[in-house]
């Protein structure tokens, strides 16, 4: 009954769940650390707690870094003016600019008035060398230069 109360509690206790496991080796090396400080009566080391409980520092560190703080995305950073929310900071990477595209789109505009301009054989040439037509034709730049 104890350990199922625990383990709901360990669940729904981090704001990021964390593994049981983790939880258990979380408060196994607190138990560590406590016992060590009232029988030393000084701040404790890592070193101390790793050797105590028989495990690398390697995953000492790592259980203790799961118990990092947590930062909402929705709090604010900074002051008055300067603050802004974190999820601004995020980026979009499907997030198209729209002066990005209307210059894209002016610039294919202008090429394509451009080659419209020149005579047919060469508006060939130059639609089939850049693929202006969106269709990969393999004809030989000789072939049609020879035309």
């Amino acid at each position: 009954m104890r350990q199922t109360i625990r383990r709901a509690i360990e669940n729904q206790a981090d704001q990021v769940r964390v593994p049981v496991y983790i939880s258990e080796e979380r408060r196994k090396l607190q138990k560590i650390k406590d016992r060590l400080q009232q029988r030393t009566n000084k701040s404790i080391t890592i070193d101390e707690i790793a050797e105590e409980a028989d495990t690398s520092l390697s995953r000492i560190y790592e259980v203790l870094g799961s118990q990092m703080a947590y930062v909402s995305l929705e709090s604010s950073s900074g002051q008055g003016d300067n603050s802004f929310s974190y999820k601004d900071t995020l980026i979009d990477k499907m997030y198209i600019d729209p002066l990005r595209q209307l210059i894209v789109r002016e610039r294919k505009h202008t090429v394509q008035v451009v080659v419209d301009s020149l005579r047919s054989q060469e508006t060939a040439v130059v639609r089939l060398r850049y693929g202006m037509d969106d269709r990969v034709v393999n004809i030989p730049m000789l072939k049609l230069a020879g035309n």
